[in-house]
C-alpha cells in the first residue's frame, strides 16, 4: 500500500494545548531507556569493528510514497544494498548489519531496536521524497530534532510534510498507539511535545548528514535541500549518530527515471558510501580504504524483522593541517579530455587561494553548487592523480580525486 499525503492540513493555523503536550511528555519518560544504550566516542573507537547499520526505508506491505510507476520499498532496498556492499568493499575492517535485506515488513521501533541490540556505531536510513508540486527535486537528509528544542523549526511546514508522511508507516503496525505511547503520526502537538527530547547524538548526526548531501552535488545532483531537523520514528530510539536520507523526489519525473536505473541507484549508494567514508575516517582517525572490485567481496546480511525550493544546508567545516611545504605538481597542458585534480576543502564562503591554510600547495577555485572548492593540481592519469592524492592526504585527510572531461567537472573519486 502506497503512502497517502495529506498534504491540505498543514495549510490549517496551528491550534495547541500545551496541557496535553505536558501530558505527553509524561508518557515520553518510558522512550528515555534508549540513553542506557550509548557509549562514549572513546568507547566506540575502542571496539574491534566499527558497526553500520544501513535500513531501506519501508517493505512488504508498506510500499511507501508511489509515483511514475515506482514504489519507494524497491528503491530504497536496491541502494541500500548497494550502500552496504560497497562500504564493505571499501571498508572491510567495518561491519555491515542491514534491517531488511528482502521486501519485508519491519516495524520502526524494531528497526532501532536491532541498532541497539548490535551496538551500532552509526544508522543510515534510506527513504525517496514525494511533494505535491511534482517540479520539486532534490536531496535531502533529515537529522533527530535540534539540539535547541526550537519549536517553530520543528513544524516548519515543509520539514513536518516529509516527518509525517515517514512516520505514517506506523499506522500499518497493530496496537502502534500503545507501542508509541499514545504518538499521533498526524498530530502537530505530538512533534512538538517529542522536540523536547534532546538528540544527545545531534552534531555528529549533522555531519554526516553534511558529509552525505556534498557527495550527492559531487555526483551531479544538483538540488542540494540540505541537512534538516525532524522528529522521525525510525531514529529517535537510536543510541548512536543516525540520518534519515531522501535521495530523490519520486513525483518528480527526472529523478523519477533517474531512480528506476541502476546507473541512477548506483550514482546515489556511491554518493552515500562517500559520505560515510568521511565521517568514518573523521572519527576513526583512519585514513584506509581499500580499492577492491565491488564483486569480490560480500557483506554480512542481518534481518531485522524476518517474520512479519527553499535549499539551505547546514555547513559543516573540514578540519585542515598543513604542517609542510609541497612542490606544485606539473599542471597538464590540455584542457581537451580526461584530467583530474584533488580537492583538498570546500567552504560556505570564498577564500583567498594565497591563504596560509594552502601552504605550499597551488590551488584553483571551483564553486560547486553553494560551495566553494579549492583544487590542488591537474594530471592526466588516474594513477598519477592517486599518488598526488595519497600526499596531500598527509595534511588533508578528506582530500579526494576530481575527474574531469573537457574541462568540465564530472565525477569525485574517493
Amino acid at each position: 500500500m502506497c503512502t497517502l499525503h495529506n498534504f491540505g492540513r498543514m495549510a490549517q493555523p496551528l491550534s495547541i494545548s500545551f496541557g496535553r503536550v505536558r501530558g505527553m511528555l509524561l508518557l515520553l519518560l518510558t522512550l528515555l531507556w534508549g540513553i542506557a544504550f550509548s557509549s562514549s566516542a572513546a568507547e566506540r573507537r575502542s571496539q574491534k569493528s566499527f558497526v553500520v547499520v544501513v535500513d531501506a526505508g519501508h517493505g512488504g506491505h508498506d510500499a511507501g510514497t508511489c509515483g511514475n510507476g515506482l514504489k519507494e520499498k524497491d528503491i530504497t532496498l536496491d541502494i541500500a544494498l548497494k550502500v552496504g556492499h560497497s562500504i564493505k568493499a571499501r571498508y572491510p575492517q567495518v561491519r555491515v548489519l542491514y534491517t531488511r535485506d528482502k521486501d519485508v515488513f519491519v516495524k520502526l521501533h524494531e528497526r532501532a531496536g536491532f541498532a541497539n541490540r548490535n551496538k551500532a556505531d552509526l544508522f543510515i536510513s534510506i527513504h525517496v521524497n514525494s511533494a505535491p508540486n511534482k517540479a520539486v527535486y532534490g536531496t535531502e537528509t533529515f537529522v533527530l530534532g535540534s539540539d535547541k528544542a526550537d519549536k517553530n523549526e520543528i513544524v516548519n511546514e515543509t520539514n513536518l510534510r516529509v516527518v509525517m508522511r515517514e512516520n505514517q508507516a506506523i499506522t500499518l503496525e497493530d496496537d502502534y498507539r500503545e507501542t508509541y505511547h499514545g504518538f499521533d503520526p498526524s498530530s502537530t502537538e505530538s512533534y512538538i511535545a517529542f522536540s523536547m527530547i534532546k538528540n544527545i547524538h545531534y552534531d555528529q548526526s549533522v555531519e554526516l548528514g553534511t558529509y552525505i548531501q556534498e557527495a550527492y552535488h559531487s555526483a551531479g545532483r544538483k538540488a542540494d535541500r540540505g541537512v534538516r531537523p525532524g522528529d522521525l520514528l525510525v531514529v529517535r530510539n537510536v543510541a548512536m549518530p543516525s540520518v534519515l536520507t531522501e535521495v530523490g523526489f519520486i513525483t518528480n519525473k527526472s529523478e523519477a527515471q533517474f531512480m528506476a536505473g541502476q546507473t541512477g541507484r548506483k550514482q546515489l549508494a556511491d554518493a552515500i558510501v562517500r559520505g560515510f567514508g568521511r565521517y568514518y575516517r573523521r572519527f576513526t582517525g583512519s585514513v584506509s580504504e581499500t580499492t577492491v572490485s565491488e564483486d569480490s567481496t560480500k557483506e554480512e546480511k542481518v534481518v531485522g524483522d524476518d517474520s512479519g525550493k527553499d535549499e539551505n544546508a547546514t555547513e559543516v567545516a573540514p578540519e585542515t593541517t598543513v604542517r609542510t611545504s609541497e612542490k606544485t605538481p606539473k599542471q597538464a597542458s590540455q584542457t581537451q579530455g580526461t584530467t583530474y585534480g584533488v580537492q583538498l576543502i570546500s567552504a560556505s564562503k570564498k577564500v583567498k587561494v594565497n591563504d596560509p591554510q594552502f601552504k605550499g600547495y597551488a590551488v584553483r577555485c571551483e564553486l560547486v553548487g553553494k560551495r566553494y572548492a579549492y583544487i590542488h593540481g591537474s594530471v592526466n592519469s588516474l594513477d598519477k592523480a592517486k599518488q598526488l592524492r595519497k600526499k596531500v592526504r598527509k595534511h588533508f585527510k578528506d582530500a579526494f580525486i576530481v575527474r574531469y572531461k573537457d574541462g568540465k567537472r564530472e565525477e569525485a573519486i574517493y
